[in-house]
């Protein structure tokens, strides 16, 4: 035990497991992030700009904190990057900005509730 308490304080890493339910609904919430950015920012900006932007923004995130819950929403934002990346290069489906953020939005939405649910199913199978 106290190899596994001094290897979690060297890299960072809390003792206390962080289950996949959680790690979904913060990724979840990084897609929804993304989606709005770039529903928003391509008004303004060019999608490639904005998209590599957002990989960067992602990669920022994730990397400036060794928590399981940090790492996984700039996971969901970089996620949003590259597909937008893909997409505005011609090698995805040909989705155009706003269809892509609605799309990202509709999906990280669906992350955040389906964890909901699957943190309801587990506490309800603990108690019985």
């Amino acid at each position: 035990m106290n190899g596994l308490i001094s290897a979690s304080k060297s890299t960072g890493m809390d003792t206390d497991a962080v289950s996949g339910v959680d790690r979904l609904r913060t990724a979840g919430i990084g897609v929804v992030l993304g989606g709005v950015i770039i529903g928003i920012g391509h008004l303004v900006l060019p999608i490639w700009v904005l998209s590599v932007g957002l990989a960067g923004l992602g990669i920022a995130i994730a990397s400036a904190d060794r928590r399981p819950m940090v790492i996984q929403f700039g996971i969901g934002v970089l996620a949003v990057g590259a597909i937008a990346l893909v997409e505005e290069r011609g090698y995805g489906l040909g989705l155009e900005p706003l269809t892509l953020a609605i799309v990202a939005i509709a999906f990280g939405i669906l992350d955040v509730v389906i964890s909901l649910g699957l943190g309801w199913l587990r506490a309800r199978l603990r108690r019985t």
